[in-house]
């Protein structure tokens, strides 16, 4: 027989456990209780739409992955808990740190529109880019010979569009001989 428990008597009774399991295996690289980083909530405390003080402590845990190496952090969140802004905050941030001054969103095609109204509304001194169009393959190619921009550039593309550009070729071809033959 199957016994059902609520998420919050689970979490009660295991959560502590599995905090210390997640910690002991994983590598900490960042822990609100003790890293404050001061330099990069100035940072955020300057953008117009100001992040969260929860979100502030993802976009730091973000920033700290990207500089330590790893080149594909991820954030899991629900819909409608700012993944959007703290993205952009986290681009904000290495640009004002670490240089960095392009910046490739790909989403859904139906949100191209709202990041970049987004990247508007939080940085109004940067710059977003529609790159939703047939040529885009083609205009992210020549951006690479563009000079270093003074500001922070972000070139929005939906999903279905980076995938299926004219240039799109796959990475893997498979070829099956049917016919074999010991003697060809």
């Amino acid at each position: 027989m199957e016994t059902a428990i609520s998420l919050k008597d689970f979490l009660n009774e295991y959560g502590e456990s599995m905090a210390e399991k997640v910690t002991s295996e994983l590598t900490v690289i960042h822990d609100p209780t003790v890293d404050k980083e001061e330099a990069i909530e100035g940072i955020l405390s300057q953008m117009t739409k100001k992040p969260f003080p929860s979100q502030q402590e993802i976009i730091k845990a973000c920033c700290k992955a990207f500089v330590s190496g790893n080149k594909a952090p991820y954030t899991v969140c629900e819909m409608g808990t700012g993944k959007t802004l703290m993205a952009i905050a986290v681009a904000q941030v290495l640009h004002k740190e670490h240089g960095v001054c392009r910046v490739l969103v790909i989403c859904p095609p139906h949100l191209v529109p709202k990041w970049i109204a987004e990247i508007k509304d939080s940085l109004p001194d940067a710059l977003a880019y529609n790159f939703n169009g047939r040529d885009v393959i083609t205009r992210l190619g020549n951006i690479s010979s563009l000079p270093k921009p003074a500001r922070l550039e972000f070139y929005v593309m939906g999903r279905e569009r980076a995938k299926t550009g004219f240039l799109w070729r796959p990475a893997v071809v498979t070829r099956q001989n049917r016919h074999y033959c010991p003697k060809c």
